[in-house]
């Protein structure tokens, strides 16, 4: 029965000892990374067993809840700063994996939204056209020389019928396509959005059948560099 004490008692003897300060500074001593993984490990579980002792359920919750919202307030505030080597504590450690979860959380986000916002393609101008005028229109960009300057203008005219002998569309595929480069230089030049608010607005209507034909036109907003390059 003695010899069961007394090893009993060496066994609290030395859980005492590991779980002093002295010891923990000398575990936490900078050695080479492979070692620093046990030493990590180490600490890791020391902290566990301070914390379990000194920390009821609900303290330990709150602890977490507050390390998380500091997290939060540090992305928040731009701070993108990763853990180095020396900063390799478990609580540094905790607090940088969950602010990676946070940034791959908001970026997941933040990638759903822009995944949901429709794309106007050349089908969509289209329609578009259909809506407002009751019929698919041509739309071409025409160069215009004014007093020495050239200016780069959107015109909406009478489209004749898919492979007839005046039409420069064999089928409804090429109309498309056509109206997709459209959109794609007012898009590259960032005045899509205002040309689309034109067209919803503007009360003028394209006339054939007169000399010249009536169209629908919108001067693009272009430097002579520009302008050079669309023509």
């Amino acid at each position: 029965a003695q010899l069961n004490v007394s090893v009993d008692g060496l066994l609290l003897l030395l859980l005492l000892i590991l779980s002093t300060a002295s010891v923990r500074s000398f575990v936490m001593i900078p050695v080479p990374t492979p070692t620093r993984m046990i030493t990590t490990s180490l600490n890791n579980w020391f902290d566990e067993i301070i914390e379990m002792a000194t920390l009821g359920p609900s303290e330990r919750r709150l602890k977490k809840a507050k390390e998380r919202q500091q997290i939060n307030d540090d992305y928040d505030a731009g701070d993108s700063r990763s853990v180095s080597d020396d900063d390799l504590t478990p609580a540094a450690f905790r607090l940088e994996i969950s602010r990676l979860d946070a940034e791959r959380e908001r970026q997941s986000s933040t990638a759903a939204v822009a995944s949901e916002e429709p794309q106007f393609t050349g089908e969509s101008f289209s329609s578009l056209l259909v809506k407002k005028y009751g019929a698919q229109l041509d739309v071409d960009l025409r160069p215009v020389t004014s007093f020495g300057k050239t200016s780069i203008y959107v015109a909406i005219m009478p489209l004749k019928a898919f492979g007839t002998r005046k039409s420069r569309f064999e089928a409804e595929l090429p109309y498309l396509q056509h109206l997709q480069a459209v959109v794609e230089v007012l898009e590259k030049y960032g005045q899509l959005e205002e040309y689309v608010e034109f067209l919803e607005e503007t009360e003028k209507r394209p006339r054939g059948g007169t000399s010249p034909l009536i169209a629908v036109t919108w001067k693009m907003e272009l430097s002579d560099e520009e302008v050079g390059v669309i023509t």
